[in-house]
């Protein structure tokens, strides 16, 4: 579930969201429940916030969009040979 607010005073937008991820392997279940809190910045294309998981973990994201074109892009290595310059992957 997510919800996208938008502040009306200080015209700030955040994304929240939760979620709940059920993994089965090995006649084993797991549920996994997280949460999170970005904020929408530079025009929104950038998210940046906090993230929280019973796993446990928790920390920070930074994402900056580069393209809304996906085509050809299904993991973290086809991303980072689309776009090898490493200084447009990072967000101060």
């Amino acid at each position: 579930m997510e919800a996208l607010i938008r502040s009306v005073r200080t015209d700030a937008t955040r994304l929240g969201y939760v979620f709940e991820l059920k993994t089965q392997y090995s006649g084993m279940n797991r549920l996994t429940n997280g949460a999170g809190d970005l904020a929408l910045l530079d025009g929104n294309s950038v998210l940046k916030g906090t993230y929280w998981t019973n796993s446990p973990t928790h920390g920070e994201l930074h994402i900056r969009l580069q393209s809304r074109d996906t085509a050809g892009v299904r993991s973290f290595k086809d991303a980072s040979t689309q776009w090898p310059d490493e200084r447009l992957w990072k967000i101060e």
